[in-house]
């Protein structure tokens, strides 16, 4: 257990150092009031966000407004006693479908148990009226429902920057747009995104 600390340099870069004693601190140049310092072990490094492949995310806006949504889904699903259930996206929970599946699937964000539905939460910038949904990921949950038995639906929020626009929820499922494609639904080759018109959807969980 040591000492790391945190400083800025006169260029603006950061300075991250570590010295196994606060006295040992003292070596290094730069050290402010308004500096950083913690104890933990050598191993304990901080990460520059946008160095690290994993972390960079967190400084994209799209990102913090999807988690944000998430968040905003799972407090307006409890209160609206839809039961909310977090659905696990790590390796393991994942092992039992993919071992059953031969093509590619995308679990959702949650299950509503009184719906007895899978619920992926975006948040997306409307485009003339239009939200834009991958269609891989279309396809993918597609796969899921049929695997699983279980309709899938999109719960989407308008965006504003890094947050979900208040009481902007619109919700559609998996087939109404796949229903619809070539048809009120197109596909934008640039994008290889379904063009999903927000007419198409419910607002809030009243389609549901």
């Amino acid at each position: 257990m040591g000492y790391h600390l945190i400083i800025r340099r006169p260029d603006g870069s950061i300075a991250a150092h570590y010295a196994d004693t606060f006295e040992g601190l003292c070596q290094f140049d730069g050290i402010t009031s308004d500096a950083i310092i913690y104890q933990a072990a050598p191993e304990w490094k901080p990460s520059i966000v946008g160095a690290h492949a994993s972390y960079n995310l967190l400084a994209q806006d799209w990102y913090r407004a999807g988690i944000r949504a998430q968040w905003q889904f799972f407090e307006e699903a409890k209160q609206a006693n839809l039961i909310p259930e977090k659905i696990s996206q790590d390796p393991e929970s994942f092992e039992a479908y993919t071992a059953a599946a031969n093509m590619r699937i995308k679990r959702g964000d949650f299950l509503l148990r009184r719906k007895n539905i899978e619920v992926e939460v975006k948040c997306l910038t409307l485009y003339a009226d239009n939200y834009y949904l991958p269609y891989a990921h279309i396809k993918a949950h597609e796969n899921m429902q049929a695997l699983s038995a279980v309709p899938v639906w999109f719960a989407i929020y308008a965006r504003n920057g890094d947050c979900p626009v208040p009481d902007s929820l619109q919700m559609v499922s998996v087939n109404a747009i796949l229903s619809q494609n070539n048809g009120l639904v197109s596909y934008d080759t640039q994008s290889q995104c379904l063009v999903v018109p927000r007419h198409m959807t419910s607002a809030g969980f009243s389609g549901i």
